[in-house]
């Protein structure tokens, strides 16, 4: 877990949270926000894309809400091929959506964050660590993604931002 400084992280309990989701329309993403809405909290789902849809969630968001106390970046694309076979548009696919797209809701989401002391939450993979055969694109993606929010973390404690970072590390679903 990535926790962003020494400051006192005091979060609220779930049941009083705005929890954004993004990849709920199917496995884990969905859980998350099932979960959370019956606990109480106030849920908003969308899709973790580009930079522009990404912002647009978070408008949305801060429109109905106010606030957002807990961003939940949870997409996951893969394609199953050695490195020889790896074409550039399923390499570029894999990391648009498992890269990309956790940055881009990361800074999108930043400022609200910052503002609720919030937690920005990657649903990440086991596979950030190691590389295994046929999974060279989703492995490096989700590297890409927790070094990115790594020196993310580093930043928000060097300038004192009580915003808290988390990686969800599962292995196989």
């Amino acid at each position: 877990m990535l926790r962003g400084n020494r400051l006192s992280v005091r979060k609220k309990p779930i049941g009083e949270q705005v929890i954004v989701v993004t990849g709920a329309s199917s496995g884990v993403g969905r859980a998350i926000a099932r979960a959370a809405g019956e606990r109480g909290a106030k849920v908003v789902v969308g899709d973790l894309a580009g930079l522009e849809q990404n912002e647009e969630l978070v408008r949305r968001s801060l429109e109905r809400f106010g606030r957002i106390d807990t961003f939940v970046a949870n997409a996951i694309v893969t394609v199953y091929a050695e490195v020889e076979q790896l074409g550039p548009d399923e390499l570029r696919r894999v990391m648009d959506v498992n890269f990309f797209g956790v940055a881009y809701g990361y800074r999108a989401a930043l400022p609200a964050l910052k503002e609720s002391r919030g937690t920005f939450l990657h649903v990440s993979s086991a596979l950030a660590y190691r590389g295994i055969p046929l999974q060279a694109a989703y492995c490096s993606s989700k590297a890409a993604a927790r070094a990115y929010l790594e020196s993310a973390r580093v930043e928000l404690q060097k300038h004192g931002h009580d915003v808290a970072i988390s990686l969800v590390l599962p292995g196989a679903i």
